[in-house]
């Protein structure tokens, strides 16, 4: 189970997201679709990721500006 995503930024800033529930994932081929926490980071074409805790908006980020994403 994903408990932690840590997101670096191209601008050097460090996001720990925790009780994310769900990723809407916007893609270039594919439209957009909400994926399980442990499907998002397989999709391709990625234009953007929008995190939520429930309903509750996290954060969104356009691809070009992650540098990394982990998850624990």
């Amino acid at each position: 189970m994903i408990k932690l995503i840590t997101i670096q930024t191209n601008n050097d800033k460090e996001y720990n997201l925790d009780n994310i529930t769900q990723v809407i994932v916007y893609t270039r081929t594919n439209g957009t679709h909400s994926y399980e926490l442990s499907e998002f980071l397989d999709v391709k074409d990625v234009k953007r990721y929008v995190f939520f805790h429930g309903t509750d908006l996290v954060m969104g980020l356009n691809l070009s500006d992650i540098k990394s994403i982990t998850v624990d």
